[in-house]
């Protein structure tokens, strides 16, 4: 061995290996807490959008029941980096094409249709038949909405 290196060679060789072994790098992670899964992190955002009046709380109480431990914090962490505002802002907030589909069955099976009838209350110009509510309602001019 001592044809091959120098001591302090050998001695420079030494505390290399010991400062690669006790360095820490295998355990060493990124800064702060590890990210939340993504399906999680994706039932999050999907519960937000799906439940607009929801706040942090409820969400996280949710997915308690599903078996997905995340504190309230998180979930409004989460809901900020996709840019969904906080419950009372997200509860008033909806796009048309969110209100059609939450409300697709009820339009889907509403018929309006205008006929003009003379009753004692005066003239009805227009009627709507709903088989969602099984009812048949009418609107006259100067009077409210009618359900019956």
């Amino acid at each position: 061995m001592a044809d091959v290196a120098r001591p302090d060679t050998i001695l420079a060789w030494y505390r290399k290996l010991v400062a690669r072994k006790f360095d820490g790098s295998k355990a060493r992670r990124g800064p702060g807490r590890p990210r939340i899964k993504a399906e999680v992190e994706q039932l999050i955002v999907r519960m937000a959008k799906e439940n607009r009046e929801w706040g942090y709380d409820r969400i996280a109480g949710a997915l308690s029941n599903l078996g997905h431990d995340v504190c309230d914090q998180t979930v409004g962490n989460v809901l900020q980096r996709h840019a969904l505002p906080p419950a009372p802002e997200r509860k008033h907030t909806t796009s048309w094409s969110a209100f059609i589909r939450m409300h697709l069955a009820l339009l889907a099976g509403t018929d309006f249709f205008t006929a003009e009838v003379l009753t004692l209350r005066g003239l009805v110009t227009t009627c709507y038949f709903s088989s969602a509510w099984r009812a048949v309602g009418w609107i006259s001019p100067g009077s409210r909405f009618t359900r019956t």
